[in-house]
């Protein structure tokens, strides 16, 4: 079974026209440290996923430090540490591979041929998409 943590209407970066200024920015300090706490209980419950859906951010300013919050309470190493653990890395990445090709493709039509690769500092290539190795197969095949 997979232990999930869900979260919604975080709401982060709120204006919050309705108070001072100070308040305002104590108040968004507040909500960043929600996300830190919440990694924590993620850790300490081993929660398989943690799902955050509906209204993450909020206004039409983002600062850097609710940037920095989000990156820092989840890692992309740390997920595919998970992945790996419940044996799901391969389809999972296999999975985003094609909805990230699939993505490229609707973008960039038919004049321009497009892939990504994924990488990790920790683990290295992690893979390709269908496009990404056509290109490396021409680039290759040129130049040889």
């Amino acid at each position: 079974m997979i232990k999930l943590i869900h979260g919604a209407d975080f709401h982060l970066d709120s204006p919050f026209s309705g108070l001072a200024p100070d308040q305002a920015a104590q108040r968004r300090r507040e909500q960043r440290e929600l996300l830190a706490r919440l990694a924590q209980l993620a850790r300490e419950r081993e929660a398989d996923l943690v799902l955050l859906s509906g209204d993450l951010l909020d206004g039409r300013q983002t600062y850097r430090e609710t940037a920095q919050a989000l990156m820092d309470s989840a890692t992309a190493d740390r997920c595919l540490e998970i992945l790996a653990e419940k044996q799901l890395r391969e389809p999972v990445l296999a999975s985003l591979l094609s909805a990230i090709q699939r993505h490229l493709d609707r973008r960039a039509g038919e004049d321009l041929q497009t892939g990504a690769v994924l990488f990790s500092n920790q683990y290295g290539l992690l893979g390709m998409t269908r496009g990404a190795k056509e290109i490396l197969d021409t680039w290759n095949t040129a130049k040889n």
